[in-house]
């Protein structure tokens, strides 16, 4: 992760994917989205979204594929 690296906000990242921001944190709740914490807010670094979204997309031995 670099420190020039884009970060998004919990509403940014919702907005930008067309999901609530609930299934949002929730995510990141569980450890499946990596997160920062800055006080009581969160933000999401470019690397963890693009890592989440792979992760969505390939079934895991954990979870059975649709």
């Amino acid at each position: 992760m670099s420190p020039l690296e884009r970060h998004y906000t919990t509403r940014e990242l919702a907005e930008a994917l067309g999901l609530n921001e609930a299934t949002i944190r929730r995510a990141a709740m569980r450890g499946e989205l990596r997160s920062r914490r800055f006080g009581h807010r969160r933000r999401y670094s470019h690397s963890a979204v693009m890592e989440w979204l792979d992760s969505l997309e390939s079934p895991s031995p954990m979870r059975p594929a649709a």
